[in-house]
């Protein structure tokens, strides 16, 4: 079952940046700014439980005829560290959340659409436009997820033997890629509610 988890996150994120490349414009060739990264330490117990990371790399696809293409990239990953772990929908990414749903600390009833990710998932990526060469896309992508002006991720972090949930509220900028955290919950209960 892990195996085909990963290979569902390994699809997602090559359908994501190739999607990064369609009608979008370029920058002429500029390479963009990398945003700084970020350790987080969510529940306050001075472990770190989560890094916000960018990465320089390359990507391979289609372009929107068909034809073979690629080209650079830069992706923004938030990294579960230690036995933490993203919680992420088969299909539907990793900031599917809305204010008022519920992250459980287990979700092992639900495992057909939900899984536990304990590998990084990208937030957002920018990349050269297909057959370009080098010209760098005007904006950056938001994980396959249409512009809101605020995304909820769910997370869950291990504490002892136990689980303990909670979820973040994120504002994404398009221009320059920098993920900000601006809220977040947690707590020690089996489940919380997103925004309460």
């Amino acid at each position: 079952m892990k195996i085909l988890r990963n290979l569902l996150l390994i699809a997602s994120i090559i359908a994501f940046f190739y999607s990064c490349n369609e009608d979008k414009e370029a920058l002429n060739g500029a390479q963009p700014e990398i945003p700084q990264p970020a350790i987080c330490d969510f529940n306050e117990d001075l472990i770190n439980d989560f890094s916000i990371a960018y990465y320089l790399g390359i990507w391979d696809g289609y372009d929107s005829e068909g034809n073979p293409a690629g080209g650079d990239m830069i992706t923004g990953d938030i990294e579960p560290l230690l036995d933490n772990s993203v919680w992420c929908e088969i299909g539907g990414g990793w900031l599917f959340l809305q204010p008022g749903d519920t992250v459980y600390s287990d979700y092992s009833h639900d495992t057909t659409i939900h899984f536990w990710a304990e590998s990084p998932v990208v937030l957002v990526a920018i990349a050269t436009t297909a057959g370009s060469g080098s010209d760098w896309e005007k904006e950056w992508s938001i994980a396959g997820e249409p512009d809101r002006e605020f995304y909820y991720l769910g997370f869950r972090i291990k504490k002892d033997n136990n689980y303990i949930p909670g979820w973040l509220k994120l504002k994404i900028h398009t221009s320059n890629g920098v993920i900000e955290i601006t809220d977040k919950g947690i707590t020690e209960n089996d489940y919380i509610i997103v925004g309460e």
